[in-house]
């Protein structure tokens, strides 16, 4: 009941808190789930703390539960590399009998780790051999999942290298032939197809001849396209072992029937195999049979998405290998065609052109020094600007290898733009991709005759400087940007490193991460060094003694430490004595541990 001034009892109050809320009876009541682990329960997760790791290895894999079993699995690894042989030799039967009760997911994993032991060769090559191979074998041959086989497959794969020649043959080889008979399954006769493909690098002519080239030749006709594009994708691999007679008399036939398949992933996997190998096709063959081929597919509006993604992949590769057969007519038709490509509105489309754009312009200016203005330069700015990220990546990557081929006299009227939108770019992706090679890319911006050089530079200035501006959080960008100081001095003039990158080399050597201090201590070092102005080469080394000799902090001090080192491989011996012994001679005795190490 409310009292006179609106308050209420306590018992009131307690009231309110249960309204609605029915006492529950023992009777009605649900009992609430307990946490408490049993003894027996307790007992079975309990292993005795004396247990070597092979041992518990062991115990896990014969009767553990399943976490138990999955985490033995995993730790393999770590018992293979401390004991090898003697520990496989202890662990291989209890590891048998576990596989083959363990679930899906345990096998992928075991094929992982597997896979994991071969490639790190915690085994010598004889005991991988010996101990992983025949379960791996073993596991491939049992019917399983599709991703419990290709996790078996892998691990073959990385054991291969491994093997000798003689079990190479006899067992894989006859791996591969066994499941690829018209009357196994589809699944069966593409991982037969596979294996072949893996196998022929390790193998001669004569034993690729004598093994399986008429099997693969055949599986290259079979009845379901999936095995023909799997056996397409090998044929790369097989001709190149199989060598340039057989090529020519066998391979290059059904490669240009594959050409024509019905099935567009037949021949998106036919294009491909038949550009890899148009390098051990002599040229006057590939003039009179490959050439017109290669024109039928340099008409993208008649093509298929797919069948342009794979031609744009391959467009560099294809243009390196068939420029000397290429007719006057031919530079318009597979330059168009390239172009085309690279402006269509598929984005992965245009990845594959700015993928392979280095390559097709060094191609191109090995036919005509002025191909990349006459053909390729507004290619080139659209995809610099293009709003995907992953086309601007690769666009940025390659800069320095399209200004290498660009020609010197063209550099800076052609690229001037597209590198400072590159460097200005939204994405740090972009700017990271760029830096490395940002002095290999200047370096043409130098190198020729451009009246308005000047003016190029000054813009590339204010876009680096944009960069530092919008790296204030990113220290791994500051770190590219200051790796590159020791480059500058070749490409700016000596004003405008003090005017520009001095002060920016001061900020990072301050204020910026560890990691970036001592390249930033390299850069001051590089700069002052270039520097021919005997007032700015006082002021700055008056700000190295001033603010980071004698500075207040001892990440300052230990800058200096860092530019003194660099000035000892930089500057003469009687400058170290004059400028630099006294100064480090102090820091000896600094109060900083660290600073005196």
């Amino acid at each position: 009941m409310p009292t006179s001034h609106g308050y209420r009892t306590p018992m009131a109050m307690a009231d309110l808190f249960s309204w609605g809320v029915e006492e529950a009876t023992p009777e009605q009541g649900k009992e609430l789930p307990t946490t408490v682990k049993s003894e027996e329960e307790l007992a079975k997760f309990t292993v005795d703390e004396n247990l070597s790791e092979v041992e518990r290895t062991i115990l896990f894999l014969n009767g553990g539960q399943i976490t138990q079993q999955k985490h033995a699995i995993a730790n393999l690894p770590h018992v293979i590399k401390g004991k090898a042989r003697q520990a496989w030799e202890a662990i291989a039967g209890p590891l048998k009998s576990a596989l083959n009760r363990l679930d899906a997911d345990c096998q992928i994993e075991a094929a992982e780790v597997f896979a994991y032991i071969a490639k790190e060769r915690l085994m010598s090559p004889s005991d991988l051999q010996a101990c992983l191979l025949p379960t791996v074998v073993r596991n491939i041959n049992k019917e399983r999942s599709e991703e419990e086989t290709e996790a078996w497959v892998k691990a073959l794969f990385e054991l291969m290298p491994m093997l000798d020649k003689e079990v190479l043959k006899s067992e894989i080889m006859s791996l591969a032939l066994s499941k690829g008979d018209v009357e196994d399954s589809v699944g069966s006769r593409m991982l037969a197809a596979r294996i072949l493909g893996a196998l022929a690098p390790f193998m001669t002519r004569d034993e690729v001849e004598r093994g399986f080239f008429r099997r693969a030749m055949a599986m290259c006709q079979d009845v379901d396209y999936l095995v023909r594009r799997c056996m397409c994708e090998q044929l790369g691999a097989i001709g190149r072992t199989a060598g340039r007679e057989l090529l020519l008399k066998d391979m290059l036939g059904e490669l240009f029937e594959a050409l024509k398949d019905e099935e567009l992933q037949v021949r998106d996997a036919a294009f491909g195999a038949l550009v890899s190998l148009l390098d051990m096709v002599p040229p006057d063959v590939r003039r009179a049979k490959v050439m017109p081929v290669l024109r039928d597919h340099m008409q993208p509006f008649e093509l298929d998405i797919a069948m342009q993604r794979c031609i744009a992949r391959n467009f560099g590769i294809m243009l390196t290998v068939v420029k000397g057969e290429m007719e006057q007519d031919d530079v318009q038709v597979f330059y168009g065609c390239f172009k085309h490509l690279a402006s269509k509105t598929d984005a992965e489309l245009r990845r594959a052109c700015a993928g392979s754009f280095a390559a097709v312009v060094k191609a191109a200016a090995a036919l005509h020094p002025n191909a990349f203005p006459a053909h390729f330069s507004d290619s080139f700015q659209s995809l610099a600007t293009d709003f995907d990220e992953e086309v601007r990546v690769s666009i940025a990557a390659a800069i320095h290898e399209v200004a290498r081929w660009a020609g010197k006299e063209h550099c800076g009227n052609l690229l001037t733009r597209p590198l400072t939108r590159l460097l200005r770019d939204e994405s740090a992706r972009v700017q990271a991709a760029v830096l490395p090679n940002i002095n290999a890319t200047l370096a043409f911006f130098v190198s020729g005759e451009d009246s308005r050089r000047d003016a190029h530079l000054d813009e590339i200035v204010r876009a680096l400087l944009d960069v530092e501006a919008h790296s204030a959080r990113n220290w791994r960008l500051q770190a590219q940007l200051a790796t590159a100081f020791p480059g500058f001095p070749q490409v700016f003039s000596s004003d405008q490193i003090y005017d520009h990158f001095l002060p920016m080399a001061f900020r990072f050597l301050s204020n910026s991460a560890a990691a970036v201090r001592p390249l930033a201590a390299e850069g001051v070092v590089v700069f002052l060094r270039h520097n021919r102005k005997e007032r700015q080469r006082a002021d700055v080394f008056l700000r190295l003694i001033r603010d980071f000799a004698r500075g207040k902090s001892y990440t300052a001090r230990l800058a200096f430490a860092e530019a003194a080192r660099h000035a000892v491989r930089r500057f003469s011996a009687r400058f170290t004595k004059e400028w630099l012994f006294d100064l480090c001679l102090e820091l000896l005795y600094d109060p900083v541990p660290n600073v005196r190490m």
